[in-house]
């Protein structure tokens, strides 16, 4: 698994990939953001302080292949 196939199969930028997990037919991707792309929402400032983390779920349509 690569930030590439992330990237290519879901349009993620931004992230890397840190590992996966497979769950009841699901699979689960850990991504973290890259840390010099962090930028205040307010003023858009690099300047900013990590204070923790929160996980997020989105679902996504499966990949397929053609055959």
């Amino acid at each position: 698994m690569s930030t590439s196939l992330l990237y290519h199969a879901y349009y993620i930028k931004g992230y890397d990939y840190v590992r996966t997990h497979y769950e009841g037919g699901k699979i689960r991707f850990v991504i973290r953001h890259r840390r010099q792309r962090l930028r205040c929402a307010v003023c858009n400032s690099p300047n900013v302080i990590c204070r923790g983390q929160t996980e997020r779920t989105f679902r996504a349509p499966p990949i397929h292949t053609i055959i």
